[in-house]
């Protein structure tokens, strides 16, 4: 069995990162510090929430992006890949995971699996590193999980 989660812009957790207060999600998703950012490179949201900030959309306005990190931050607000927002994304990735896991289910697919990390290298570096990472966590229970990935990169993809 697998089971499929998205986290969309209606999801509790995104709910609670967008509130103007800091809070323990404040720092779940990739959030700027400044409501006016703007960057051609970023696909930042803004004036949906009372959060001093916009948020960044993976694909679609609904999809923000989990803070999985920068391999290459340039702002105040981007965080390295070991930052403390980064560890926290990857911790709840794992629980995520680790709940249909041990409702038995065999493996999960991961939507956008290689562009998880942002301003990465045309290698993933970040990216595979950020997975890797999660695969170690997970499989120390689950060693033969399956985990299949959307990366339009096969020989990158894990």
């Amino acid at each position: 069995s697998t089971w499929w989660w998205p986290l969309s812009w209606d999801s509790y957790y995104f709910k609670r990162s967008a509130k103007p207060t800091p809070n323990e999600y404040s720092d779940l998703f990739i959030w700027s510090d400044n409501p006016w950012m703007m960057d051609d490179k970023l696909r930042m949201v803004r004036g949906l929430y009372d959060r001093n900030g916009t948020f960044l959309a993976n694909f679609f306005v609904h999809q923000p992006a989990l803070n999985y990190g920068f391999l290459h931050p340039q702002y105040s607000w981007e965080e390295p890949i070991d930052g403390k927002g980064p560890t926290k994304a990857k911790k709840f990735l794992v629980k995520i995971i680790d709940y249909w896991l041990s409702q038995g289910f065999d493996g999960f697919r991961a939507d956008m699996a290689g562009w998880m990390v942002k301003q990465d290298d045309e290698d993933a570096t970040g990216t595979i590193a950020m997975w890797k990472d999660v695969f170690g966590q997970v499989r120390k229970d689950y060693p033969d999980c399956v985990a299949v990935s959307e990366w339009s990169c096969p020989w990158q993809s894990l």
